[in-house]
């Protein structure tokens, strides 16, 4: 009967809150929110940034986070101005994501008092909005071709920032930066994550780093 009919909805509810967690939404929100701080910070020259290309000879793990902390700012710009043009080129794509941003809009203007049917109500929670937010989005940017459009410029910008990230030496100053701002993490707050990549010495002052930068300095 009613109560049969009500199940199918709590599944439902049950079965979002396991895959979007309360940690992967936290997740999400603090990676959304260091990426618009590092686009915030003045980036490393751009000189310095392409100075030197070496293939990596030992901890590659290591020049690849050390890179990561000490040009995020950089990387950040990069992925940005390649989204940036992938929407220049296609005039579709922008209308696509707009289609995108009012559905989206659409979703999170419901809430339960809202909804006359109380079983709905229960199914929308923020969390759940959220939920429907994003498969309703990547429909929408999948049917309109838009998503594989966007999908291959982010994977264009993330190959060549990992390909910098192991192909560029670490300086004498990346790498203390690097070192310094990995044991704020540890000492005054830090992911796990984080925390670990200083026990296990990602950062050793010994590692490799541009002897040409060195020599530059002095």
């Amino acid at each position: 009967g009613k109560k049969n009919e009500r199940l199918p909805l709590r599944m439902m509810s049950s079965l979002l809150e396991q895959v979007f967690s309360e940690e992967a939404s936290l997740e999400l929100r603090t990676l959304g929110r260091d990426f618009l701080l590092a686009l915030q910070e003045p980036a490393r020259p751009w000189s310095e940034f392409g100075a030197v290309f070496k293939p990596p000879t030992k901890n590659l793990e290591g020049r690849m986070w050390t890179n990561l902390v000490y040009y995020k700012t950089n990387y950040a710009q990069i992925v940005t101005g390649v989204m940036a043009t992938s929407l220049l080129l296609s005039p579709r794509t922008v209308f696509s994501v707009a289609c995108s941003a009012v559905a989206s809009c659409a979703i999170f203007a419901l809430r339960p008092g809202l909804v006359p049917n109380k079983d709905l109500g229960e199914v929308t929670t923020r969390r759940n909005r959220a939920v429907f937010a994003v498969v309703a989005s990547a429909l929408i940017l999948l049917v309109t071709g838009a998503l594989l459009w966007l999908a291959s410029f982010f994977l264009a910008a993330l190959v060549l920032t990992l390909l910098h990230m192991a192909l560029r030496p670490r300086t004498v100053q990346a790498r203390y930066h690097a070192a310094a701002d990995d044991v704020r993490q540890l000492f005054f707050g830090g992911t796990e994550v984080e925390k670990n990549n200083v026990e296990d010495g990602f950062f050793d002052p010994a590692g490799d780093y541009d002897h040409h930068d060195r020599v530059s300095r002095r």
